[in-house]
């Protein structure tokens, strides 16, 4: 199968490599404490198992809506009301699977080819790949001599 040379070139995922290795290495029986993915080395509660299981019985395992189940988008919108005192409607909620597929997507709708985009540093190792394939260069801002809040200083040189 040909691949696009758009994929040909970016970089092998550094957290996946990690997390392979780690894998196998458990495999192999040795101690491992991976850092890898942010995936829990828990299983659910009982209580999310059983409600996720009670769901599936009641037939709740279809696509939802492409912003997500419109239920949880209200509540969204209540928590930062109650939380934060911020009035969102549930238009304006996306619920996602997590980050990186919403960072990639959002990528790929706002960045032409060329665009310059400030990503903050250190961030997760795919944002600069997920980057690249939109077309665009990044202009990295090292955040870690400011307890990682960017202030003025960090942009001096952009």
């Amino acid at each position: 199968m040909k691949l696009s040379k758009r994929i040909l070139g970016i970089k092998p995922s550094a957290t996946v490599s990690i997390s392979n290795k780690a894998k196998i290495m458990a495999a192999e029986g040795k101690p491992v404490i991976s850092f890898s993915m942010g995936e829990p080395d828990f299983t659910p509660p009982e209580c999310v198992s059983k409600a996720a299981i009670e769901a599936i019985n009641r037939g709740e395992s279809h696509y939802t809506l492409n912003p997500g189940i419109i239920e949880l988008r209200q509540e969204i919108c209540s928590y930062y009301k109650r939380r934060f005192n911020l009035d969102y409607t549930p238009a304006e909620v996306i619920v996602t699977a997590g980050a990186k597929p919403l960072l990639y997507e959002a990528l790929q709708t706002l960045v032409d080819p060329g665009d310059e985009v400030i990503l903050f540093a250190p961030a997760w190792v795919s944002y600069v790949e997920q980057l690249h394939l939109a077309g665009g260069k990044e202009i990295i801002v090292d955040t870690m001599k400011t307890d990682f809040v960017p202030k003025r200083m960090c942009l001096k040189h952009l």
